[in-house]
């Protein structure tokens, strides 16, 4: 459950500073678009977020675990 908080901070973080350096910086549309372009690319930036961290979860737990010498839980 944790997992889905803090991967949408994530995903609303990443999405706003990509859209911004894309939309604004990259393709040198007006920043009054700004709100558009969030909204298309919001979407796509939420899936590919919630894909790479499902994916990484149980690494990055392993990680940790072995970082702060942390035993597995019993019975997993």
């Amino acid at each position: 459950m944790l997992n889905i908080v803090v991967n949408s901070v994530y995903v609303v973080i990443n999405a706003l500073v990509l859209t911004y350096l894309n939309a604004i910086v990259m393709q040198g549309m007006p920043i009054q678009m700004f709100p558009v372009a969030l909204f298309g690319s919001f979407l796509p930036c939420r899936v590919v977020g919630y894909v790479v961290s499902l994916a990484w979860a149980r690494p990055a737990e392993g990680i940790a675990r072995r970082l702060m010498n942390d035993p597995e839980p019993q019975g997993r």
